[in-house]
């Protein structure tokens, strides 16, 4: 059985039904006979003699018969009824008296099996069938040994009718015997099917918790292999795969979508700067600064280099899909620390001169390093 068990597992799900379907005729084809040998062993060995056979009243025939000929046509009497209902075993057979015009004279059944003197004749050690009952035809001969007449015995062959007392027990264990190939064959099939359901529901439940997750954009979990069957295995497997595959591209889509949104602030922070110092300087230049030339041209430079610093910052903006693009990486390159801190200088002086500020620059070095950097300390005071 473990070794089944072990087999199943590694099988694939068209082996495991088809060998499901074998075990179930197997087992219902077992239970079948233990519960017939369980009761023909309650009959025999724990109640000998308590049933009747099918054909007890079968049996009955021969004593009845011998008492017919010995009485004859006699018989044809109704003074005979009671010597006739001694004889037939009436709690399971029905008997008439028929003269030799096929009417009956007296009897327990009121049924007509034979109509007329042609049909008497005829029908005589016969036997007639009529549903579910045999009708078993003997003369009544005179003293002539001519037919003078005939009896008619009518009986069931089945263990119901030869046990009246407890007709509806035989029917019962009839039944039960008869229904119990097609009762196992459902209850092993009930539970077979149960056990394999069981078996696929998980990881079907599985997979499509995992659907779930991915449709709400959420990829951290994973699946567990399976051993049950062979194809569901491999489809946990490959589901995983692509969970993980999907995990990752959508990863680097959502930090490419991040790096863009960053990028796209930190362009648009660093845009307001260069408008700011060129609307400063234009409005003084538009007051009247324009006369003297030597800061005319001074501020012309300065708006000049703040109008190609905001242009470059625009071109920025728009290329920034370019981080999308794997080949996208951000390069440093050397600048002149005290050109670049001498120029931002001036361009802010304006803008704090006319916010009524001092602006103090200091350069200095760093220390406790190999490569002294330059940086600049401001200090604002009103």
């Amino acid at each position: 059985m473990g070794k089944i068990k072990k087999w199943m597992h590694r099988a694939t799900l068209k082996a495991q039904f088809v060998l499901s379907f074998h075990l179930i005729l197997l087992y219902s084809l077992f239970a079948t006979l233990l519960t017939w040998g369980i009761v023909i062993s309650v009959n025999w060995f724990f109640m000998p003699g308590a049933l009747n056979p099918a054909n007890y009243y079968e049996k009955k025939i021969p004593e009845i018969v011998q008492f017919v000929n010995e009485k004859e046509d006699a018989l044809l009497s109704k003074t005979a009824k009671k010597q006739v209902e001694s004889v037939i075993p009436l709690e399971g057979m029905d008997y008439q008296i028929i003269n030799k015009e096929g009417q009956i004279v007296y009897g327990s059944m009121s049924t007509s099996y034979i109509k007329n003197k042609r049909d008497l004749y005829s029908q005589v050690n016969t036997n007639i069938h009529s549903g579910k009952y045999i009708i078993k035809v003997y003369p009544l001969l005179n003293s002539k040994d001519e037919v003078n007449g005939a009896i008619a015995l009518r009986y069931q062959l089945n263990m119901a009718s030869t046990n009246p007392n407890i007709k509806w027990m035989v029917v019962l264990v009839t039944f039960l015997s008869l229904a119990s190939p097609f009762l196992y064959f459902y209850l092993f099939a009930y539970l077979f099917g149960r056990r394999f359901s069981k078996k696929i529901e998980r990881p079907f439940n599985e997979l499509m918790t995992a659907a779930k997750n991915i449709q709400h954009n959420n990829l951290d979990f994973s699946l567990s292999v399976t051993q049950d069957a062979k194809e569901l295995s491999q489809l946990l497997h490959a589901f995983e795969e692509m969970r993980k595959e999907l995990k990752q591209s959508l990863s680097k889509q959502w930090q490419l979508e991040e790096d863009r949104k960053d990028m796209t602030a930190a362009i648009a922070h660093d845009l307001r700067t260069p408008l700011t110092i060129i609307h400063g300087h234009t409005e003084i230049l538009v007051e009247g600064s324009k006369k003297d030339p030597e800061r005319l041209n001074r501020y012309l430079h300065t708006i000049y280099t703040n109008t190609l610093r905001s242009i470059q910052l625009l071109n920025q903006l728009q290329e920034v899909s370019v981080i999308e693009n794997p080949g996208f990486a951000v390069k440093s390159e050397p600048i002149d620390i005290n050109t670049f801190v001498h120029e931002k200088a001036n361009e802010f002086q304006l803008l704090c001169q006319k916010k009524r500020l001092h602006l103090y620059l200091r350069l200095v070095k760093q220390k406790h390093q190999t490569n002294f950097t330059e940086i600049l300390s401001a200090f604002l005071k009103y």
